[in-house]
């Protein structure tokens, strides 16, 4: 059993744009406990708080952003809207206007769109949960400057995560054209200035475009690359902490 609300209240501080955005009013709101069966139900009631409607209340809202902050706490992505479980806005906004553009925007799509045509997108989109841990605001605001695309972490793919991740580490650690060595004491030695170099000449491969550094891409798999980029969260987090 999900109990929405308490999950909300117990990790709202870990999440600095959701305790920023939502964290007073819906941790003193006065409401009952919000469960749910499990994570098939949080997604089916997500959806269904999507479906076109002519009449909001307050408390639909409210549930709304439970909804979005255990999905995102949870490693959950919108394949059709990437960035939205980050930095949510409201119900209205992803329920009529993204869904609602994401329509029209279809090749050959001509005239309004009709509330079945949306509730027909909403149970085809998809809402799935990525190996990858999330990260925060900060670093993922570092990973989108350093990005020459400009782009969030959720929006890349997997060689790009770990391309831009091994990028991040040197931006770190990288001071007047040498590596600054950190106090690694507080890693109960998982930790090492070289672990994180050997860290850093794996991933060398996703920033090159050789015809050895294509191959040796192509050796690992996507739960192997899923691994790394996850390791390498771990490791930026602490530099970034440390440095």
């Amino acid at each position: 059993m999900i109990d929405l609300r308490k999950h909300f209240v117990d990790n709202i501080a870990n999440y600095e744009y959701y305790s920023y955005k939502f964290g007073d009013y819906l941790i003193d709101y006065e409401m009952d406990e919000y469960k749910l069966y499990d994570d098939s139900d949080v997604i089916k009631e997500f959806k269904n708080l999507l479906y076109p409607y002519n009449k909001s209340y307050p408390v639909e809202e409210e549930m709304f952003i439970y909804l979005c902050f255990y999905l995102y706490s949870s490693g959950y992505l919108i394949e059709n809207f990437p960035n939205f479980l980050d930095r949510p806005t409201d119900r209205w906004n992803l329920s009529y206007d993204k869904i609602r553009n994401s329509i029209t925007s279809r090749d050959g799509y001509n005239g309004a769109v009709a509330w079945a045509d949306r509730r027909i997108f909403i149970d085809n989109m998809k809402i799935e949960k990525t190996r990858s841990a999330n990260i925060s605001y900060d670093l993922d605001n570092m990973i989108k400057n350093i990005s020459t695309r400009n782009a969030s972490f959720q929006e890349m793919t997997l060689d790009e995560r770990l391309k831009e991740i091994c990028n991040c580490i040197e931006y770190i650690l990288k001071q007047n054209g040498n590596f600054k060595v950190i106090d690694y004491s507080n890693s109960c030695e998982y930790l090492t200035d070289d672990i994180v170099k050997k860290y850093r000449n794996k991933l060398e491969c996703f920033r090159h475009a050789t015809a050895d550094s294509l191959h040796e891409r192509a050796s690992y798999s996507d739960f192997q690359k899923e691994f790394l980029i996850n390791y390498g969260i771990l490791i930026l987090n602490y530099i970034k902490d440390n440095s």
